[in-house]
């Protein structure tokens, strides 16, 4: 790679474009060993590739992101996933395959990354995130029977090598959850749709403790709609499953839920009336209800395992069993089976350090009506008596009955009795008015365990098992949770709706300990909770970097408004002021960009940090300029740069925040500091780069025959060597350096010549008297005149070649001219009147004045309008040519395009286009026949040439022969030269003849 010429053919004449690195080498016999040292800034920033389709992702996007890092505590890191050879991917171009970075390196398209990973030998990433997050699922995915996973949830949120172990880059399926990740909180993210609907293959013996294991009559699923953990601790094959009753579960309050299936007339084998007779008590009419009503002994002694006794189950056995020696009047609490409200509940579930709520799981819950037959505020005019002595008279005021007597228990309705009250049947409807406290004796088994909304909006939730932050003193009641409250404290409507909770407003003082147990489904709802205030920020209440879920944190003012409606304002810390997070931390977050990827400037900034120019200083070039568009902060945190400028107090995005340090070795610099960071393409203008001429470090070589030795070579950043090519290509410091004598003068660390050696000379973008006019020397230097020479025109590299002689001291010594000693002008991209008379030195160039030198050159001509060879200016008539081709010469403007024909004389012109007749005498005669004889079918004729009508050779001649040195002219009439017609006595024949 010594000889530009190896891949530059033309560099010669100094021209260095279109050349082909690889088919260069591919000639050469060379194989690059890597491709970062030209390539690393052609890595492409983002998702790259063909659309991904097998999944599709969300958003759409390639498959192949090049600036992929790990990942560490839920922010991305600095280790970089993808290597910088790019050629571990992609083929290289061949003899027989113009490859481009489409093909991969079996030739086909795309190029893949993780299957060039297994041919290569080499291991595949650690992770998968960086370039996978868009590639999780958005809905449910089917993996089993019934079986579905919500990649969108809690810790599915994570690493995708969590679960997935298989070949990267093959396929996703077989991802398995439980092996890789932590025991889940719930099972039914994913477990849900396996309730069981069928018994078939179960082990034998499982009725023996029988409950409702499939949907029952009522709609009731298995479990009840709880959780499958409840019960199950396997999710393998969901064997060995067992409830355990207790006072915090659903059996503490009611049977019915689970154990529909279980009433003695509904058993297999048997019916209503053979165990009304073997029991004494029939349970199609009288015991309908909820089993817990009557069987209290079952409850209290704990007894939930044998449905009979010993044996196998028979009418008679049924006395054996656990639910025998309940009573037949319910004065203790009964639930109905017919009577229910259906509500959704949501389960929060946490993880991690902080035990942090970080998905929900909800199921919907049936709610049975209940009634306390011995509760002190039903009415003494509707009381049926206590447990051992009931008055089955008055139970025809809430039952279905005929005339008074009841013909069934079941679909009471204790509300509407005191509504439509009659002292006797058929009597007078005197009203009684509806119970005022006391709500719970009947209705505390309808409390919702879980989180339930008002409606469909999540803006008015409420969890029923809150708690308060100390016990408390509400409405006449001391209570420390909301499940010690009656219903008629929030609740104002008997008999007819739950719909009008009020919770704030009723509360007075009390505290509840957190917020997130009600609200969490509006923090996890981000169209409406994450509120983007402009650039400044977007509260991400479900972001990784919150380790706390206490709203009061934040919006301290927010419980005491919270009896004043529902307004987004009731958020605020005050009526005014939003809800602040970072002074309320007492640890800040270690990554930004969950709330600040909005904050991201949209434009170039500038920073704080600022260098002293020496040279080409403006208003807006000394202060650093930073990009935050660049793909140099692709996949990084604000916090890699901006960790510190989170605070208590005084937190803002500090404009002095270095970017170099914390992020090393930058691959590109022209996206922040040069034309290309999107404020202007004006070289000093709203960039680092300095405008005009700068002295550079460098002393120039050149003589003191010149008189300019001692003087500072210059550069100028808008030739297109200097604006093509990225900062870091010269300068070597990235960011502030604390090297005394480099310190505030970074930006002239740089060499260029050095790190550029191959040129673009185009005669004006690209020049060398762009940066090097101050060093050409002056009229005292006799070996060249350079007078000629400036801005325009002839440039330094027509005759100087870098690095002159020496390639470890460039100077401007060897020049050769533009051309060789001897040669065809058309082999020089030097004009010769540069040096030879018009422009150049006359004395020492011409042998005759300027002026008289055939009619004078300084008229515009150029020397090679009439030298074919520079052998000897002044040589023979075969060194004269008068560029002279059939197309010029018989074209419309003819000899009359260059040649005043005047006087009986063509005459040379004396200046290029716009082309003009000569005014100064001594122009060269080209025509010096004064007359022209001929002679046609016996005629002849002797006539001057004509200036008047015929003015145009090629009326009359053709020109055809290109020889240089000889005219060929051949007559013909042409029907078309004016005044002539096929008649002998036109005008025009009459000009010859």
């Amino acid at each position: 790679m010594s000889a530009c010429t190896n891949c530059h053919v033309d560099a010669a004449k100094g021209v260095y474009t279109q050349a082909q690195l690889h088919y260069s080498l591919i000639d050469l016999g060379v194989t690059p060993t890597g491709c970062s040292d030209c390539h690393a800034v052609s890595a492409p920033v983002g998702f790259v590739g063909p659309p991904a389709s097998s999944p599709p992702r969300n958003p759409a996007s390639g498959e192949m992101r090049h600036e992929a890092v790990l990942w560490s505590s839920g922010a991305p890191g600095t280790q970089a996933l993808v290597s910088t050879d790019c050629r571990l991917c992609h083929l290289m171009p061949t003899t027989d395959f113009a490859s481009t970075f489409e093909n991969s390196i079996d030739g086909g398209a795309p190029a893949q990354y993780h299957s060039s990973l297994t041919a290569a030998g080499q291991a595949q990433p650690a992770q998968c995130l960086d370039c996978h997050a868009n590639t999780r699922p958005v809905t449910l995915v089917q993996v089993g029977a019934g079986l579905t996973f919500d990649h969108q949830a809690g810790p599915a949120l994570g690493e995708c090598k969590t679960c997935h172990v298989a070949a990267p880059g093959t396929t996703w399926a077989g991802g398995q959850y439980h092996a890789g990740a932590p025991t889940p909180t719930t099972c039914l993210p994913c477990h849900e749709a396996e309730r069981p609907t069928s018994t078939a293959g179960w082990a034998a013996g499982f009725t023996r403790s029988p409950f409702d294991y499939v949907t029952n009559a009522k709609g009731i699923t298995h479990g009840a709609g709880g959780d499958c953990q409840t019960c199950h601790t396997s999710t393998t094959d969901w064997a060995g499953a067992n409830f355990s009753h207790g006072p915090s579960t659903l059996a503490a309050t009611q049977c019915v839920t689970c154990h529909t299936t279980q009433r003695p007339d509904l058993l297999p084998g048997t019916d209503a009336g053979v165990m009304g007779a073997l029991l004494g008590f029939d349970h199609s009419t009288s015991g309908s209800g909820d089993c817990f009503g009557c069987h209290q002994s079952t409850v209290k002694g704990g007894r939930y395992v044998n449905l009979y006794g010993p044996g196998a189950m028979t009418a008679n056995n049924i006395r054996g069993g656990d639910w025998d020696g309940g009573v037949a009047y319910p004065g203790s609490f009964v639930s109905s089976t017919d009577e229910f409200i259906t509500v959704t509940q949501t389960t929060l579930n946490r993880s991690g350090a902080n035990n942090l709520v970080t998905s929900t799981s909800s199921v919907l819950a049936t709610l049975y009506n209940g009634m306390l037959h011995t509760s002190s505020i039903i009415d003494a005019r509707l009381s049926p008596g206590p447990t051992g002595s009931p008055d089955y008279n008055s139970c025809w005021h809430c039952h279905t009955n005929t005339a008074g007597t009841v013909t069934a228990y079941s679909n009471g309705k204790y509300h509407a009795a005191l509504t439509n009250f009659r002292a006797t049947p058929g009597g007078t409807v005197t009203p009684i008015a509806q119970p005022t406290t006391n709500c719970g004796d009947c209705h505390a088994v309808m409390l919702p365990q879980k989180i339930v909304q008002k409606g469909t909006t999540n803006l008015q939730p409420m969890d029923h098992a809150a708690q308060f932050t100390a016990t408390v003193n509400i409405g006449g009641q001391m209570v420390s949770r909301v499940s010690q409250l009656d219903c008629h404290h929030c609740h104002a409507n008997p008999g007819n709706s739950w719909a009008d909770g009020q919770f704030h407003s009723k509360i007075g003082s009390a505290t509840p300990t957190e917020c997130v147990g009600c609200h969490y489904p509006l923090m996890a709802d981000a169209a409406k909770a994450d509120v983007t205030q402009g650039t400044t920020f977007k509260m991400s209440h479900r972001s990784v970097q919150l380790t706390t879920q206490s709203c009061a944190t934040c919006h301290t003012g927010a419980l005491g408004r919270a009896a004043g409606g529902l307004t987004a304002a009731q958020w605020r810390t005050s009526a005014t002021a939003l809800a602040t997070y970072h002074p309320n931390l007492t640890a800040q977050p270690g990554a930004c960009l969950d709330c600040h990827a909005v904050s991201q400037p949209a434009a170039a900034t500038q920073g704080t940090v600022s260098y002293a120019l020496a040279m080409g200083m403006t208003t807006t070039n000394q202060a650093q300029w930073m990009n935050h568009a660049s793909g140099q902060l692709a996949g990084k945190d604000c916090s890699v740069c901006h960790a510190a400028d989170a605070k208590a107090s005084g937190a803002a995005w500090n404009r002095a925040a270095k970017f170099h340090g914390p992020v090393a070795n930058a691959t590109t610099c022209r996206e922040c500091h040069g034309l290309t960071n999107g404020k202007g393409t004006v070289a000093g203008t709203n960039n680092n780069l300095p405008t005009g001429l700068n002295d550079s470090k460098t002393i120039t070589t050149a003589s003191a025959a010149t008189g300019k030795a001692g003087l500072h070579d210059q550069i100028t950043h808008t030739d297109i060597n200097v604006s093509g090519a990225d900062c870091k290509v010269c300068h070597t410091q990235q960011g502030q350096s604390g090297t005394a004598g480099v310190t505030g003068k970074e930006w002239a660390q740089a060499s260029f010549h050095k790190n550029i050696t191959a040129l673009t000379l185009n005669g004006t973008t690209g020049r060398c008297s762009n940066c090097h006019l101050n060093v050409k020397p002056g009229t005292g230097y006799t070996m060249q005149d350079h007078a000629a020479f400036g801005a325009t025109g002839q440039d330094c590299s027509s005759c100087h070649a870098f690095p002159g002689t020496s390639a470890t001291t460039p100077n401007w010594l060897g020049a050769t001219g533009a051309h060789a000693s001897t040669g065809p002008t058309t082999a020089s991209a030097l004009a010769c009147e540069t040096c030879h008379g018009q422009g150049g030195s006359s004395s020492r160039h011409l042998s005759v004045a300027t002026a008289q030198h055939y009619g004078g050159i300084a008229n515009g001509n150029k020397c090679v309008s009439c030298h074919i060879d520079f052998t000897d200016f002044k040589g023979p008539v075969t060194n004269v040519k008068y560029a002279h081709t059939n197309a010029t010469a018989n074209s419309a403007a003819g000899c009359q395009g260059c040649h005043k024909f005047a006087s009986s004389l063509y005459t040379t012109l004396t200046t290029t286009p716009p082309l003009s007749h000569p005014t100064a005498s001594g122009g060269h005669q080209f025509s010096q026949s004064f007359s022209v004889t001929g002679s046609k079918s016996g005629d002849s004729f002797t006539s001057t040439h004509n200036d008047t009508n015929l003015t145009l050779c090629g009326n009359c001649h053709k020109y055809a022969s290109t020889t240089s040195t000889t005219n060929v002219w051949s007559f013909a009439h042409d029907p078309s030269n004016p005044g002539i017609s096929h008649s002998k006595s036109s005008s025009g024949c009459n000009k010859c003849h």
